[in-house]
């Protein structure tokens, strides 16, 4: 969520995209935060300068001998987001402190779930791009009739003191041409979140491996508990089991394959999706077979990820596969968040390696159009800051990739100890679709509702295939 700004545009992007909730929390009761969250449904909030008596001058210089670099005079920044509904302690934290700190006032445009494609979409096609706006991800092609994101939209973000308190390692698999237009301030993966106590009340220890795993599910299904939580009436949650299963099943054998299905750097695919076998059958069919096993809680195509993280944490159903970004959500239903754990999805054979999917992705690009740069550097540079960054962390559950902060809770501890007890893997179905791979985002094709159609039983992964190359076709030279 990776990208031609497949920005969070695609989001997975948007509501198809694997962000934890967007739209969830409510304000924090703050004064200001009604006020911008006010402001994000379209209505104007008082100029708080003109409150102040500050005169806004958006070229003003900082003011000379400052502890901190504070301009004289007030400069405006527009932030255009999605995330403000999950993120509203931080971000009011962030845009206090720039104002006062360094007398940069930020005017929040929060656009939630589908609203912030289109609204995207439009100031872009108006070139009326803010500030900073929020992404997902980028890659060099991102192009529509409207709209087309240059490798210049957006500043090189590499030479910001914060920046190097993330993970190089990290960063350097997001440069375009060597330049870093986002730093991703959290880590993620997708696997399997578990309720303790139901485990324990049947006997149940932590599977290794596939043959374990099927076992776990049929012993929890003869003891009437369902195995597995269902999400898919939001069809982004379609996604996450073949995004695993896609690192087992395809990329274990070709670790190349998402580059060769298409390549966003050049506009080319080598590879054809109905090619790949029956490592791609058995990654889109998966999900459809537990269900059909009747591993899934009641109606899992009707249910949607709140009501799944709700089934988890009372011990409806045992497990849930997932983001460990929905934690947070899960612990909140919990009587106590600590009976909640985590562990890989074990699709591995017996002594085969288990494969984890890492993700590291979203943050906030400066419009490089922007008339105070200068400004937009300072305040992205403190929002990367661990001061910030901790706030984040503890709302959207996410493992801090500042190198200042550490996991402060059990629940991320047990991730990064399933991180380190397995290959973490960066390059998979997610991270590489993400980042443009196997599927242009210009093309026609749906990738959360073609997964979620394929959970229902509307389609088939031949279907699939069919309609990812036939989508292909519409944009890259097929070689």
């Amino acid at each position: 969520m990776r990208r031609k700004l497949l920005s969070t545009i695609l989001c997975m992007a948007l509501t198809a995209g694997l962000l934890s909730g967007c739209g969830g929390k409510g304000a924090d009761g703050n004064a200001d935060s009604a006020d911008r969250a006010a402001e994000s449904a379209g209505e104007t909030k008082e100029d708080s300068a003109a409150e102040s008596g500050k005169d806004t001058d958006t070229q003003a210089a900082p003011a000379e001998g400052a502890g901190e670099q504070k301009f004289e005079k007030t400069v405006t920044l527009s932030y255009l987001t999605w995330t403000y509904a999950d993120r509203t302690a931080s971000t009011d934290k962030w845009i206090d402190d720039c104002l006062e700190r360094f007398n940069i006032k930020i005017e929040l445009q929060n656009a939630p779930g589908d609203d912030y494609f289109t609204t995207f979409k439009a100031k872009m096609a108006a070139d009326e791009l803010p500030d900073l706006v929020g992404v997902h991800s980028i890659t060099p092609r991102y192009e529509t009739a409207s709209t087309q994101i240059k490798e210049d939209t957006f500043i090189d973000v590499s030479d910001l003191e914060n920046t190097g308190k993330y993970p190089q390692e990290i960063l350097d698999t997001l440069k375009i041409n060597g330049k870093l237009f986002y730093v991703p301030t959290t880590q993620n993966t997708m696997g399997v979140l578990y309720n303790k106590a139901v485990f324990e009340e049947n006997g149940i220890s932590v599977p290794g491996n596939y043959e374990e795993f099927v076992n776990v599910m049929e012993t929890l299904k003869g003891a009437g508990t369902p195995p597995l939580a269902g999400s898919f009436a939001d069809a982004w949650t379609a996604q996450i089991i073949p995004f695993i299963a896609f690192d087992s099943y395809v990329l274990r054998n070709d670790p190349d394959v998402a580059r060769k299905l298409y390549d966003v750097e050049t506009n080319e695919s080598t590879l054809r999706w109905s090619d790949l076998g029956e490592g791609i059958d058995k990654t889109l069919g998966l999900t459809k077979e537990w269900i059909d096993a009747g591993y899934f809680s009641n109606d899992p195509i009707g249910t949607d990820a709140n009501t799944a993280c709700q089934l988890l944490a009372t011990g409806k159903a045992a497990m849930f596969i997932t983001g460990c970004w929905e934690y947070s959500v899960a612990a909140q239903a919990a009587e106590d968040p600590s009976v909640i754990g985590f562990f890989p999805l074990p699709l591995n054979e017996p002594g085969e390696e288990l494969i984890l999917p890492v993700t590291a992705s979203e943050g906030i690009c400066i419009n490089s159009a922007s008339e105070n740069l200068e400004a937009a550097k300072i305040a992205l540079n403190y929002y990367l800051s661990e001061e910030i960054q901790e706030l984040v962390i503890a709302e959207v559950g996410g493992l801090p990739l500042n190198s200042q902060l550490k996991a402060t809770d059990q629940f991320s501890q047990e991730v990064i100890d399933s991180m380190g007890s397995c290959r973490a893997d960066m390059n998979g179905f997610y991270s590489r679709s993400a980042a443009g791979y196997m599927l242009p985002k210009a093309s026609s094709f749906n990738r959360p509702d073609e997964l979620a159609s394929l959970a229902g039983g509307y389609s088939t992964p031949e279907e699939f295939c069919q309609r990812a190359d036939a989508a292909v076709a519409e944009i890259a030279d097929i070689k």
